[in-house]
Parts: structure tokens; sequence; C-alpha cells
């Protein structure tokens, strides 16, 4: 319903005091909104806040991010610490019922893989060890299902 400018109009609304015009009092009360925290104003400071508010979740998500990842590498470690510990004193167990002939031979063999498997972990931290794992599945990914599937069944048998 916007008024269609006519001569007789145009002439009254020229003739109309500044400020009492139709459009620029429209215009005065758009300015006095946005200056008094009308709607325009009021919609700026609340996408304000909301993007004040995403910053701050994103920052505490960042940081809880960071605590879980150094949480899980210290219990990595700490686990990385007790097969080391295990692993070593299984060897010299199993070194101690070595045998003789075929049994003894097979045994000792298992010793010094799982002594050379302690060592291996004692020397690197968890972080190379994950970076060889990558490495080594990438470049024998058959052996790898094989090397998974059986560590399954031994732990599924252990925990029966």
């Amino acid at each position: 319903m916007t008024e269609e400018r006519t001569p007789s109009n145009a002439s009254t609304e020229m003739n109309q005091p500044a400020g009492s015009r139709p459009r620029e009092r429209r215009a005065e009360r758009d300015d006095e909104r946005h200056v008094a925290g009308g709607p325009d104003s009021m919609s700026d400071r609340a996408t304000e806040m909301a993007s004040n508010a995403g910053d701050a979740v994103q920052q505490k998500a960042s940081e809880l991010g960071d605590q879980a990842a150094g949480s899980m590498y210290s219990a990595a470690e700490s686990g990385r610490e007790s097969a080391v510990d295990a692993l070593a004193g299984g060897a010299e167990r199993l070194r101690s019922m070595g045998g003789d002939g075929v049994a003894g031979i097979a045994t000792g063999m298992a010793a010094d893989g799982m002594r050379e498997t302690a060592g291996y972990l004692r020397e690197h931290d968890t972080s190379e060890i994950w970076e060889d794992v990558e490495r080594y599945v990438r470049q024998y990914p058959g052996r790898s299902v094989i090397a998974a599937i059986a560590a399954g069944v031994v732990v599924g048998r252990i925990l029966r």
C-alpha cells in the first residue's frame, strides 16, 4: 500500500515541515531503533554473542581433546611399561623351563623373541611404536590381518 506520488500530494508533502514527511519519519524511527537497541542492533548483538559462544565452545573442545589425548598417551605409556615387565619376566621363566631337544630349542627361541620384544618396547616410546606398526601394516597388510586374528584368538582364550 505504497502511496503513489502525484503532483497534488507531492506539493503537499514538500510543504510539510522536515521530519513530518512519511519517508523521513520512517527513516528516523529506523535510526532510533538501531541506536537505542532496536531489533537491528539486538540481532547484531545476538549474532556476536552466538559467535563468541561458538568460539568458547570450540576452544573448550580443543582443550578437552588435548587432555584426552594426553590421558590416552599416559595410559599407553603405562601399558607399554607393564608389557615390558611382563615380557621380560615371561622370557626368564620360559628360559628356565627349557628342556632338551626340539622343545628346548623352541622354548629358547620363544624366550629370545620375548626378550627382544621387551627390549624394543623399552627403547621406544609409544608414538614411535605406533608409527612402526602403521608402517608394517601398510607394507604387509595380509600378515597384519592374520596376526590380528591370531591375537584375537589368544586374547579370547585367555579371557574365557
